[in-house]
């Protein structure tokens, strides 16, 4: 196509270039006549040309005289003034040229050139067109397979990401069922305090020395204490799983990370009691010594008293409420993430004992073996803590750029939660410091006012 359309303009190129020529030509001719002044002379004196043939197309014979100039074969003489206008032979030339030869040579000869051209332009554009739209088509479909391997690559989570978010799944749940069991521990303490009907306390501290005496015997008492003395106080039928647990908060609080405790249900475990005696004993060992009766109440002295004992509850109370938080913390929580956190710990190498010691595995009366759902404490001991003591984790890294800065912002959700807990244990710890404060204040006030009323 390109040779063809060279060619084309080749021989458009030499139509127009011989056209030229001949109009070049015919405009000297014209010149040499409209400038010469008297007959047209040879300059050969030995043979002169007289006459020249007839101009094509005119029908004149014109005789050029004794001496013509060579500039052609034969030129016509030199045309007097007023010859352009007047001479029938320059009339006819100038005619042949503006008519016949402009016409029927020169203007089809230009038509067909111009048209040519036009269709090679047309044609040249059109293949440019045609680079210009497989360009723009080529850069497009580059685009699409662009973004579609970007949306491969960013929009496909990992498993590292998907641990977060299995982890965590209940997380919610489990905070509120520790919230419930830190509102229950505080409610059998403050009725224990002051006595109401249906607790420990109700008669006084006749009756909470007396169940506490017998849950001791019962449950907790080790026959080995003291050389061997408890032997005769302690019942056969302890076991060394309970032991102390009245008094050792080490293994009943401070080191399980999942205490079988559920406090939103009706039935009373184990666990559930050794705790209750454990804050029993380390909260007000000793309550009043009985309860008010109404004669009490009416005389102003005992109201002035059942105010004191109500602030004596409400300091224990304080001083209470972050064992309560322990315990709540370590209840049983929901069971939506006892799968994967024991798969953690199996991929961190942990034996079978020893994670069922972390879900506080039991058995029940038919023989099964039973898990305890992870508490809100164990979740969280797996979230910020263990899963970053497995290697894979850290290979797991080695992913995309997406993936990474999910884990991050998985981690930094995670951070915020625990800073959140670590928020409300120092909140905790300003009010037990507020509290030493108000009641050495109050020491110091009594001080005082004792002495002021000495002297």
């Amino acid at each position: 196509m390109m040779t063809a359309s060279r060619s084309v303009s080749a021989s458009c190129c030499n139509r127009a270039r011989t056209a030229l020529r001949l109009i070049a030509g015919l405009a000297i001719l014209c010149g040499a006549m409209v400038g010469a002044s008297g007959e047209a002379r040879s300059n050969n004196a030995g043979n002169p040309i007289n006459t020249y043939p007839p101009i094509w197309g005119a029908g004149v014979t014109v005789t050029c005289g004794s001496n013509c100039f060579t500039c052609c074969n034969c030129c016509p003489p030199g045309p007097p003034q007023g010859w352009l206008t007047g001479t029938p032979g320059y009339a006819a030339l100038r005619n042949w040229i503006l008519n016949t030869f402009y016409n029927s040579t020169v203007i089809p000869a230009y038509r067909n050139w111009s048209h040519q051209m036009a269709g090679v332009i047309m044609m040249e554009a059109r293949m440019i067109g045609g680079f210009y739209d497989a360009q723009a088509h080529m850069s497009a479909t580059r685009d699409l397979q662009r973004l579609s391997a970007e949306a491969l690559r960013d929009y496909t989570p990992s498993e590292a990401v998907c641990q977060f978010g299995t982890l965590a799944k209940s997380l919610a749940g489990t905070d509120e069922k520790a919230k419930n069991a830190q509102r229950v521990m505080s409610e059998i303490a403050i009725a224990r305090g002051l006595g109401t009907f249906g607790s420990i306390g109700a008669t006084g501290r006749g009756q909470d020395n007396a169940d506490r005496i017998r849950n001791f015997v019962l449950n907790t008492c080790n026959s080995v204490d003291n050389d061997g003395a408890m032997a005769s106080m302690c019942n056969a039928a302890a076991t060394d799983k309970r032991y102390n647990h009245d008094i050792d908060y080490v293994r009943t609080l401070g080191v399980p990370e999942t205490i079988r405790g559920d406090f939103s249900d009706a039935s009373l475990t184990a666990e559930e009691s050794d705790l209750v005696t454990l804050g029993h004993n380390l909260y007000g060992s000793q309550i009043w010594l009985k309860r008010m009766s109404d004669y009490d109440f009416k005389s102003g002295t005992g109201q002035s008293l059942y105010q004191m004992m109500r602030a004596l509850n409400a300091k224990r109370a304080l001083a209470e409420n972050s064992y309560n938080v322990l315990v709540g913390m370590k209840s049983l929580g929901t069971p939506a993430v006892l799968n994967y956190t024991d798969t953690v710990l199996q991929n961190l190498g942990m034996p079978p004992k020893d994670r069922e010691a972390y879900f506080t595995t039991s058995v029940n009366g038919s023989g099964t073996t039973v898990k305890g759902n992870p508490s809100y404490y164990a979740q969280m001991d797996v979230l910020t803590k263990r899963i970053y003591q497995d290697p894979s984790f850290y290979a797991n890294l080695m992913d995309k750029r997406a993936n990474v800065a999910r884990q991050q912002a998985a981690m930094e959700g995670l951070e915020l939660m625990q800073g959140r807990d670590i928020y409300g244990s120092m909140s905790r710890s300003e009010m037990l410091l507020a509290l030493l404060v108000e009641m050495e204040a109050a020491r110091l006030q009594n001080k005082v006012q004792n002495d002021t009323t000495t002297k």
